[in-house]
């Protein structure tokens, strides 16, 4: 897991290697406790990711957070022999609130 951010914006990403470890929600969980980090500690006012556009258990974790499709790169990336999109994602601190 990681988050960097600025003086407005965090930036987040995160990777379960393990295959043992997917599945169980430990991703939903970690992503949702990084925004409340992110909103309540840093004070942030938005948080934002890039996702590859073919993991789809990624993006279905990040849209239960909350994130939103904000732009996409189209064919942007090359990745198990074929070009994917690359999905931007975020979450407004007025947005996380309502959840």
């Amino acid at each position: 897991c990681s988050l960097s951010y600025n003086r407005i914006t965090a930036y987040l990403g995160i990777c379960i290697g393990e295959e043992s470890g997917r599945d169980k929600g430990y991703g939903t969980e970690v992503i949702g406790l990084l925004i409340k980090y992110a909103f309540n500690q840093l004070n942030m006012h938005r948080v934002e990711l890039c996702v590859n556009g073919n993991n789809i258990r990624a993006i279905k974790c990040y849209e239960k957070n909350g994130f939103k499709e904000c732009g996409r790169f189209h064919e942007s990336e090359y990745y198990n022999g074929q070009y994917c999109d690359i999905l931007c994602m975020e979450i407004l601190r007025k947005d996380w609130k309502e959840i």
